[in-house]
């Protein structure tokens, strides 16, 4: 175990570095707060370094680093002081052979696609899988919104024009979500094995994956045309569940 009380630390710099995108990537490492993050890290094999507020005791992790409040401040996302923070690694997760899964097209709130991994986690979907355009996956307000489900459900990124050709030879459909011109969700009928599209909070899915979609299916409501992607997506994805 070692303190650190400097910002000026290399350590702090090399960590401070993965509150941005391009820093993740280079060190194929990202950062978690919040102690119910950082226990789901540990369950999922990822925690790396545990970094622990001075005063506060230990999470029983063999790497741990303590730091004074200046340097927690430093290296925290939001303004109240955690107690906890963790390095954790990134690992590419393997969706080999999958019945069901989540195509996420051009989403950018990440809360959105946090809430939409989690959902999927919990229905029993066999993975996720983001355009090259969305959101970076391991924003902090993401990892907070999927409540740790992002480390134990294959989530991954794609050329999704390239990705759904090639799954679509290996006999699964694709189903995309749209308002108009398409099946009345009370009358679709899912098939065994699909990928359900939901494309981009305002614009929804592009016109070159909307074409590679097999079928469009939409939500029955009335008063609004649309609901919040997540919302919309759930409400797919447990009428998907069962099939």
């Amino acid at each position: 175990m070692i303190r650190i009380t400097s910002v000026a630390n290399p350590l702090i710099k090399k960590w401070t570095a993965l509150k941005m995108a391009k820093g993740r990537k280079e060190s194929g490492r990202f950062l978690v707060e919040e102690k119910h993050l950082i226990e789901e890290a540990k369950k999922a094999g990822i925690l790396e370094t545990l970094i622990v507020l001075e005063g506060q005791s230990s999470l029983n992790h063999t790497d741990m680093v303590v730091v004074s409040d200046n340097v927690m401040k430093k290296l925290s996302f939001t303004k109240s002081l955690p107690s906890y923070m963790a390095v954790c690694t990134i690992s590419e997760p393997q969706l080999v052979n999958p019945d069901k899964i989540v195509v996420l097209n051009q989403l950018q709130d990440p809360g959105n696609i946090g809430t939409i991994i989690r959902t999927a986690l919990a229905f029993g979907y066999d993975g996720v899988v983001l355009s090259l355009d969305c959101v970076d996956l391991y924003n902090d307000k993401l990892l907070r919104a999927s409540q740790g489900a992002l480390f134990h459900l294959p989530v991954i990124q794609r050329d999704l024009g390239v990705y759904l050709a090639q799954i679509k030879k290996q006999g699964m459909s694709v189903i995309g979500s749209f308002v108009k011109q398409a099946v009345p969700l009370s009358k679709f009928v899912f098939p065994k094995r699909f990928a359900l599209v939901v494309g981009n909070e305002g614009s929804g899915i592009s016109e070159s994956i909307g074409e590679l979609c097999d079928e469009r299916v939409t939500i029955e409501m009335a008063h609004f045309e649309s609901l919040n992607v997540n919302v919309a997506a759930a409400i797919l994805l447990y009428a998907g569940k069962t099939a």
